[in-house]
């Protein structure tokens, strides 16, 4: 019996906010990080330097480089989702 559960959250490469769906409003975010902006998730705003763990949810080519590369990606990957969405109509 577990008296203290432990919850792991899985989330999908590109979302950037954790709302489980990758979408424009992580395309945004990606943006705003290589650019070196604030950010805001879940209603806390962050500042560069960024979290280790936000900068690895907007290296979304997994190249360890938090650069526009991941932003095109990222569009790239929404673009595609959208594509497949309209073929399955």
């Amino acid at each position: 019996v577990l008296t203290n559960p432990i919850w792991i959250k899985i989330l999908l490469p590109g979302d950037i906010n954790g709302d489980s769906q990758v979408n424009i409003q992580d395309a945004i975010l990606c943006l705003r990080l290589v650019l070196g902006e604030n950010i805001q998730i879940d209603k806390r705003v962050y500042t560069a330097p960024y979290p280790e763990w936000l900068g690895q949810r907007g290296d979304v080519n997994a190249d360890r480089n938090l650069d526009i590369t991941d932003v095109v990606t990222l569009l790239r990957k929404i673009i595609s989702q959208i594509n497949n969405r309209e073929e399955n109509l």
